[in-house]
């Protein structure tokens, strides 16, 4: 129930989302790390551990708060569940594709729940590439997917029905369209790699 968390909490994303929406403009939103500490395993961190469940609760309110049928607010039809989770300011621990995965399949399933299932949805938004104590993306997407090096399948993952996959491809490092020589930044000069 989105009327459960507190209102003032809603009001800068509520006003963003109207005023965007009104302008004609699309909204893709972005449910993700920072959580409550009450939402990890733990009990006592902000980015430690989420909890599927209470994941997919959060996004089942937010599915329903931008249904069209919250008094005064839009609809919002395009999702991407988690920014840039391939590094560790926003979660832990790492290697986290497979933690990943139960978070995007959670917030599929609060999507579903909130009327959205028929949404674009899309896996990441990844960073461009590990920081200093992340994962790369290449390897989080392979993570994400239970592949190997050679992108073949290993372990029983079911499939994962997305729209597609969402990244950051900034190189902080080089120019925006050169190939960068760093080999674990997924940047614009080297996009072609995450095909």
């Amino acid at each position: 129930n989105p009327a459960a968390y507190p209102q003032d909490a809603w009001g800068g994303l509520d006003q963003i989302v109207s005023i965007w929406r009104a302008g004609g403009g699309q909204v893709l939103l972005t449910p993700s790390t920072p959580m409550p500490d009450w939402a990890s395993q733990c009990g006592c961190s902000d980015i430690t551990k989420p909890k599927p469940a209470e994941f997919q609760a959060f996004v089942t309110a937010l599915g329903r708060r931008y249904s069209g049928g919250f008094p005064g607010l839009p609809r919002v039809t395009q999702w991407a569940i988690g920014n840039e989770l391939n590094i560790a300011i926003f979660i832990k621990p790492h290697p986290s594709g497979r933690l990943y995965r139960e978070l995007f399949l959670a917030g599929q399933r609060g999507l579903r729940a909130s009327g959205h299932g028929g949404d674009l949805t899309m896996i990441g938004e990844t960073a461009p590439s590990a920081g200093r104590t992340g994962t790369d993306p290449l390897a989080f997407l392979r993570q994400v997917f239970c592949l190997n090096g050679r992108y073949k399948k290993v372990g029983n993952c079911a499939p994962i029905k997305a729209d597609g996959w969402s990244t950051h491809p900034y190189n902080p490092k080089d120019p925006p369209f050169d190939r960068t020589p760093f080999h674990n930044i997924l940047a614009m000069g080297n996009l072609f790699r995450l095909t």
